[in-house]
């Protein structure tokens, strides 16, 4: 019985430990969107962050949504040597998202 008890305890433990690490690493996957121009990121409460930028147009327009995510964040590092912001002639955005 003690062999059984302690078991049961071990799987509770492990799953405790790992199940929270596999939710969290999913969290951080990056997915280009359907159009091929943004990559983003799904947040826990199922809305986007723009994670990067994959083109070469000078107008820029941040897009609500992007494949069914309303976007709420703009990363950090979103456009790091991934585009020339001085060769940008106008970046649009819409209201509700974080800088």
């Amino acid at each position: 019985m003690k062999k059984i008890i302690s078991l049961f305890l071990l799987i509770c433990i492990l799953t405790a430990v790992l199940v929270p690490a596999a939710a969290s690493a999913a969290s951080t996957e990056s997915y280009l969107d359907t159009t091929g121009t943004f990559w983003y990121r799904i947040n826990d409460d199922d809305t986007a962050e723009i994670v990067g930028y994959q083109g070469d147009s000078r107008i820029l327009s941040i897009p609500i949504a992007v494949d069914g995510h309303t976007v709420t964040v703009l990363g950090m590092n979103a456009f790091y040597k991934q585009w020339d912001p001085v060769t940008c002639d106008s970046m649009s955005v819409h209201n509700g998202f974080k800088l």
